[in-house]
Protein backbone atom coordinates (compact mmCIF):
# COMPACT_ATOMS: atom_id res chain seq x y z
CA UNK A 1 0.00 0.00 0.00
CA UNK A 2 3.45 2.20 -0.02
CA UNK A 3 2.31 5.47 1.93
CA UNK A 4 -0.94 5.44 1.76
CA UNK A 5 -1.82 4.48 5.26
CA UNK A 6 0.03 7.19 6.76
CA UNK A 7 -1.96 9.90 4.67
CA UNK A 8 -4.91 11.14 6.55
CA UNK A 9 -8.43 12.81 5.03
CA UNK A 10 -6.43 16.80 4.79
CA UNK A 11 -3.65 15.27 2.56
CA UNK A 12 -6.74 12.85 0.73
CA UNK A 13 -8.45 16.29 -0.32
CA UNK A 14 -7.92 17.60 -4.03
CA UNK A 15 -5.14 20.07 -4.30
CA UNK A 16 -5.87 23.54 -5.69
CA UNK A 17 -4.06 24.68 -9.01
CA UNK A 18 -1.86 26.54 -7.08
CA UNK A 19 -0.86 23.78 -4.72
CA UNK A 20 -0.25 21.26 -7.38
CA UNK A 21 2.52 23.94 -9.26
CA UNK A 22 5.11 22.09 -6.57
CA UNK A 23 5.19 19.30 -9.40
CA UNK A 24 7.39 20.19 -12.20
CA UNK A 25 5.24 19.36 -14.64
CA UNK A 26 2.24 21.26 -13.43
CA UNK A 27 4.37 24.33 -12.93
CA UNK A 28 5.60 23.76 -16.54
CA UNK A 29 1.80 23.87 -17.82
CA UNK A 30 1.19 26.64 -15.88
CA UNK A 31 3.93 28.53 -17.16
CA UNK A 32 3.00 27.66 -20.76
CA UNK A 33 -0.68 29.29 -20.27
CA UNK A 34 0.41 32.06 -18.03
CA UNK A 35 0.04 35.71 -19.90
CA UNK A 36 1.70 39.61 -18.92
CA UNK A 37 0.19 42.81 -19.84
CA UNK A 38 3.44 44.82 -21.21
CA UNK A 39 3.48 48.72 -20.76
CA UNK A 40 1.85 49.08 -24.14
CA UNK A 41 -1.63 47.39 -22.60
CA UNK A 42 -0.71 43.95 -24.50
CA UNK A 43 -1.50 40.68 -23.60
CA UNK A 44 1.86 38.55 -24.56
CA UNK A 45 2.20 35.05 -23.02
CA UNK A 46 4.91 34.62 -20.00
CA UNK A 47 6.89 32.22 -21.51
CA UNK A 48 8.72 33.72 -25.19
CA UNK A 49 10.55 29.84 -25.83
CA UNK A 50 11.43 26.95 -24.60
CA UNK A 51 14.40 24.89 -24.55
CA UNK A 52 14.84 21.57 -23.35
CA UNK A 53 18.33 20.79 -21.81
CA UNK A 54 17.24 17.39 -21.40
CA UNK A 55 15.24 14.48 -21.86
CA UNK A 56 14.51 11.11 -20.46
CA UNK A 57 14.45 8.38 -21.79
CA UNK A 58 11.77 6.02 -20.21
CA UNK A 59 12.78 2.95 -19.00
CA UNK A 60 10.37 0.72 -17.85
CA UNK A 61 9.87 -3.24 -17.81
CA UNK A 62 6.96 -4.49 -17.26
CA UNK A 63 6.37 -7.22 -14.08
CA UNK A 64 6.47 -10.39 -14.48
CA UNK A 65 3.32 -12.40 -13.13
CA UNK A 66 4.82 -12.81 -9.94
CA UNK A 67 5.18 -9.17 -9.62
CA UNK A 68 1.49 -8.76 -10.70
CA UNK A 69 -0.02 -11.10 -7.87
CA UNK A 70 1.95 -9.49 -4.98
CA UNK A 71 0.22 -6.64 -4.52
CA UNK A 72 -2.20 -5.79 -1.62
CA UNK A 73 -5.47 -5.90 -3.62
CA UNK A 74 -4.43 -9.45 -4.33
CA UNK A 75 -2.15 -10.87 -1.45
CA UNK A 76 -4.34 -9.94 1.13
CA UNK A 77 -7.86 -11.39 0.00
CA UNK A 78 -5.72 -14.48 -0.49
CA UNK A 79 -4.48 -13.90 3.05
CA UNK A 80 -7.71 -13.13 4.67
CA UNK A 81 -9.73 -16.04 3.30
CA UNK A 82 -6.60 -18.21 4.37
CA UNK A 83 -7.04 -17.11 8.08
CA UNK A 84 -10.60 -17.59 7.31
CA UNK A 85 -10.03 -21.55 6.18
CA UNK A 86 -7.53 -21.97 8.72
CA UNK A 87 -9.93 -20.60 12.12
CA UNK A 88 -12.78 -22.57 10.76
CA UNK A 89 -10.06 -25.78 10.41
CA UNK A 90 -8.53 -24.94 14.29
CA UNK A 91 -12.16 -24.44 16.07
CA UNK A 92 -13.64 -27.70 14.38
CA UNK A 93 -10.25 -29.46 16.27
CA UNK A 94 -11.03 -27.32 19.08
CA UNK A 95 -7.55 -25.43 19.20
CA UNK A 96 -7.57 -21.55 20.02
CA UNK A 97 -5.06 -20.64 17.37
CA UNK A 98 -4.11 -17.51 19.36
CA UNK A 99 -0.70 -17.38 17.19
CA UNK A 100 -2.46 -15.77 13.71
CA UNK A 101 -4.04 -13.46 16.87
CA UNK A 102 -0.57 -12.28 17.97
CA UNK A 103 1.12 -11.81 14.79
CA UNK A 104 -1.55 -10.02 13.40
CA UNK A 105 -2.49 -7.80 15.73
CA UNK A 106 1.18 -7.28 16.69
CA UNK A 107 1.79 -5.97 13.07
CA UNK A 108 -0.90 -3.92 12.97
CA UNK A 109 -0.26 -2.61 16.82
CA UNK A 110 3.40 -1.78 15.43
CA UNK A 111 2.02 0.01 11.86
CA UNK A 112 -0.14 1.89 14.63
CA UNK A 113 2.58 3.25 16.44
CA UNK A 114 3.96 4.24 13.69
CA UNK A 115 1.62 6.60 12.45
CA UNK A 116 1.05 8.08 15.89
CA UNK A 117 4.26 9.06 15.57
CA UNK A 118 4.27 10.23 12.04
CA UNK A 119 1.14 12.10 13.94
CA UNK A 120 2.68 13.22 16.71
CA UNK A 121 6.50 13.23 16.43
CA UNK A 122 6.82 15.18 13.19
CA UNK A 123 5.90 18.44 11.69
CA UNK A 124 3.77 17.01 9.08
CA UNK A 125 0.39 18.55 10.35
CA UNK A 126 -1.31 16.87 7.47
CA UNK A 127 -0.52 13.17 8.65
CA UNK A 128 -3.34 14.30 12.16
CA UNK A 129 -6.17 12.19 13.08
CA UNK A 130 -5.35 9.14 10.51
CA UNK A 131 -8.51 6.93 10.47
CA UNK A 132 -6.41 4.30 8.97
CA UNK A 133 -5.92 3.84 13.20
CA UNK A 134 -9.58 1.94 13.05
CA UNK A 135 -7.76 -0.86 11.86
CA UNK A 136 -4.04 -0.58 12.82
CA UNK A 137 -4.48 0.03 16.33
CA UNK A 138 -1.44 0.59 18.15
CA UNK A 139 -3.05 -0.40 21.68
CA UNK A 140 -2.75 -4.16 20.43
CA UNK A 141 0.49 -3.67 21.76
CA UNK A 142 0.88 -3.92 24.71
CA UNK A 143 -2.98 -4.64 25.74
CA UNK A 144 -2.34 -8.21 23.77
CA UNK A 145 0.14 -9.96 25.31
CA UNK A 146 -1.22 -8.73 28.91
CA UNK A 147 -5.03 -9.49 28.06
CA UNK A 148 -4.19 -12.94 30.14
CA UNK A 149 -3.72 -11.41 33.29
CA UNK A 150 -7.75 -9.50 32.89
CA UNK A 151 -10.89 -11.11 33.65
CA UNK A 152 -12.92 -12.56 31.51
CA UNK A 153 -15.26 -9.13 31.61
CA UNK A 154 -12.16 -7.08 30.23
CA UNK A 155 -11.01 -10.07 27.82
CA UNK A 156 -14.53 -9.71 26.03
CA UNK A 157 -14.51 -5.73 26.04
CA UNK A 158 -11.09 -5.70 24.19
CA UNK A 159 -12.45 -8.17 21.66
CA UNK A 160 -15.77 -6.28 20.88
CA UNK A 161 -14.03 -2.94 20.84
CA UNK A 162 -11.38 -4.51 18.34
CA UNK A 163 -14.18 -5.84 16.14
CA UNK A 164 -16.31 -2.55 16.65
CA UNK A 165 -13.11 -0.35 15.30
CA UNK A 166 -12.46 -3.23 12.41
CA UNK A 167 -16.29 -2.88 11.31
CA UNK A 168 -15.80 0.79 11.45
CA UNK A 169 -12.62 0.45 9.17
CA UNK A 170 -14.19 -1.86 6.57
CA UNK A 171 -17.56 1.03 6.88
CA UNK A 172 -14.91 3.68 5.57
CA UNK A 173 -13.02 1.79 3.25
CA UNK A 174 -16.30 1.10 1.27
CA UNK A 175 -18.17 4.65 1.53
CA UNK A 176 -14.60 6.28 1.26
CA UNK A 177 -15.73 8.99 3.69
CA UNK A 178 -14.37 10.80 5.59
CA UNK A 179 -11.28 9.76 4.24
CA UNK A 180 -10.18 7.71 1.77
CA UNK A 181 -8.59 4.52 2.99
CA UNK A 182 -6.74 1.57 0.43
CA UNK A 183 -9.37 -0.71 -0.42
CA UNK A 184 -6.50 -3.72 0.70
CA UNK A 185 -7.69 -2.57 4.31
CA UNK A 186 -10.98 -4.65 4.23
CA UNK A 187 -10.04 -8.41 3.38
CA UNK A 188 -7.63 -7.30 7.06
CA UNK A 189 -10.41 -5.69 8.68
CA UNK A 190 -13.05 -8.86 8.03
CA UNK A 191 -10.02 -11.08 8.97
CA UNK A 192 -9.61 -8.87 12.29
CA UNK A 193 -12.98 -9.42 12.64
CA UNK A 194 -13.96 -12.44 12.23
CA UNK A 195 -10.81 -13.55 14.93
CA UNK A 196 -12.22 -11.53 17.00
CA UNK A 197 -15.73 -13.44 16.95
CA UNK A 198 -13.90 -16.27 17.16
CA UNK A 199 -12.38 -15.40 20.40
CA UNK A 200 -15.33 -13.51 22.19
CA UNK A 201 -17.29 -17.22 21.05
CA UNK A 202 -14.36 -19.16 23.25
CA UNK A 203 -15.12 -16.45 25.55
CA UNK A 204 -18.51 -17.37 25.95
CA UNK A 205 -18.22 -21.37 26.11
CA UNK A 206 -15.13 -20.71 28.96
CA UNK A 207 -17.23 -21.15 32.47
Amino acid sequence: MGNRPNLRRRSDRIATPYEYQFLPDHLQTAFDKASIVDSAGIRRPLVANKLILFKATPDYTPPSWVGRMLTPLVLFPVLCVLGIALSWWAQRRGHALSGLDYTLLSILGLLGWLLVFCWVGTQHKVLAGNYNLLWAMPLHLPLLFLLPRFSKTWQRGYWLFTCFLALAACVVTLLQQPQGLHQAVFPIAVLVMFRCMVRLRALGDTK
